[in-house]
């Protein structure tokens, strides 16, 4: 850790630190997916947890967002505190609450691809911010696409005996591909 994350004590200064996972398996049968968190250091006067999940989904054609969640030990919301989010990092955490970005929901993703989603637990009985981050990361779904098997003559012109598709979500077909067959 960084000198700066501790106090004149040598204690753990309050905040939010980043948590990062790095693993290899190299020679091995696994793809690894490492998924970032945030370790939490609250102040002392706080008597509540934090809990901050992030997404990592394959292509369902839902939306998703991060779920952050902040209770006391009797699983209670705690008074006086709320949770915003945004898109882009807030420098200024003194006006979280009056900032354009900052808004009481997560924002949500659909499509394939990642969403960084800071959010900032504002306490308002201490004055004080509490901050992090989780991605939203939705992959690509498998498709399979199968010619149908098809005989001829020879000499005939070859048909298009056409294909089968498994693997759509309920409600999309073909008519969502790019491309020709």
């Amino acid at each position: 850790a960084e000198d700066t994350y501790y106090d004149e004590n040598g204690s753990l200064k309050a905040g939010s630190y980043p948590i990062k996972v790095v693993a290899t398996a190299p020679n091995s049968n696994y793809s690894i997916t490492t998924v970032d968190a945030v370790y939490h250091v609250t102040d002392a006067t706080i008597d509540y947890t934090i809990v901050a999940e992030g997404v990592n989904t394959t292509y369902d054609g839902k939306y998703h967002g991060i779920n952050v969640i902040v209770e006391t030990q009797d699983g209670e919301e705690p008074a006086g505190v709320s949770v915003y989010y945004s898109t882009s990092q807030i420098t200024d955490t003194d006006d979280i609450v009056n900032s354009a970005s900052a808004k009481a929901e997560s924002p949500l993703r659909k499509a394939v691809g990642t969403t960084t989603v800071y959010y900032y637990i504002v306490d308002g009985n201490i004055n004080s911010v509490l901050t992090g981050s989780c991605d939203i990361t939705i992959t690509k779904k498998a498709l399979t696409i199968t010619a149908n098997p098809n005989t001829i003559r020879e000499g005939d012109e070859p048909s298009n005996a056409g294909v089968v598709y498994d693997g759509f979500i309920e409600g999309e077909d073909e008519s969502y591909l790019n491309g020709t067959l």
